[in-house]
């Protein structure tokens, strides 16, 4: 959820890269993180067969997400590339009026003043595409790296690159493995209980987290930066992974019983002890005959059974 909320514009603030660059690239990683979460997803059954459950999840899952969040916090020496976010606004606004005919107000010299540093200025009776996008940097758009609205940006160190791909593949390898194996371990926690409202409830809690997840992390990263956010993230799943720690013999499913010892309980149900009446135990008024006529009809009846 994170990655998916902020991988664009994360990107384009701490690498300098354009918005098409951004969406190839990520578009790219993105591919191989999804092959990569197939294999792992494959190989949670084997790996089951020779670990337990709850520690494939702790330090197969929730580890590597710890990990993997820590090595998005910034380690690079200087801030990343800066533009002045005013000034791409408004050669937005400029190309708007005078192409798409938009009603705007907009200041050519001030404009033109910061353009002289590009070697460019504005002539407003150019209409020409072309022209018009050569005069504003391509609208605005050829001004890359983090805004100047972002005051962290001045001063933050910027991300690097071989950290971002590391940082991404910790939570490739992590997520699928925390994930599937906790719901699985939940239902068999659960036993008897109605698995319906529970399995409701932790699915219900999972799609509120990504309601409320991607507002919390844009306001967040634009308000704080990237100190904040991933620190943020990172001491959550911290938390979550020692609370795991703590309590994950309560997480041990309780096993059901084996094959030999159903039988055993089988057999010991089965063994019984036959008591043969005493003569001084039959009731008052029964006759031999009686008797031998109850025991020849039972005889019949067995037979014919």
């Amino acid at each position: 959820m994170l990655l998916e909320t902020l991988a664009t514009p994360l990107t384009m603030d701490q690498f300098a890269w354009t918005k098409s660059e951004s969406l190839w690239y990520m578009g790219l990683l993105m591919s191989v993180g999804a092959v990569i979460a197939i294999s792992t997803f494959a190989s949670i059954a084997p790996l089951s067969k020779i670990f337990s459950e709850v520690k494939i999840m702790i330090y197969g899952g929730f580890l590597l997400m710890v990990i993997g969040s820590a090595c998005y916090i910034p380690m690079g020496g200087e801030p990343p590339q800066m533009y002045d976010a005013e000034f791409k606004l408004n050669l937005t606004r400029y190309c708007d009026r005078y192409l798409k005919n938009k009603t705007t107000i907009i200041d050519i010299s001030i404009l033109n003043s910061t353009l002289a540093k590009y070697d460019r200025w504005l002539d407003p009776t150019e209409t020409n595409l072309t022209a018009v996008k050569y005069m504003t940097l391509n609208c605005g758009e050829d001004l890359l790296g983090c805004p100047s609205n972002q005051e962290w940006c001045a001063y933050t160190p910027k991300m690097l690159l071989a950290q971002f791909i590391f940082a991404y593949l910790f939570i490739t390898f992590g997520y699928p493995v925390g994930v599937t194996i906790i719901q699985t371990l939940f239902s068999k926690v659960l036993g008897s209980k109605p698995q319906g409202v529970w399995m409701g409830l932790i699915t219900g809690s999972g799609c509120l987290s990504r309601v409320m997840g991607p507002i919390f992390v844009t306001y967040i990263y634009e308000e704080y930066g990237t100190y904040w956010t991933f620190g943020t993230t990172t001491s959550i799943m911290a938390l979550c992974t020692i609370w795991l720690l703590v309590f994950q013999k309560q997480l041990q499913p309780v096993e059901p019983n084996s094959p030999d010892e159903e039988d055993k309980e089988l057999k010991d149900i089965t063994q019984y002890v036959s008591v043969i009446p005493d003569e001084n135990d039959k009731p008052a008024g029964t006759q031999n005959g009686d008797v031998s006529s109850s025991n020849g009809i039972a005889q019949n009846t067995c037979d014919k059974l």
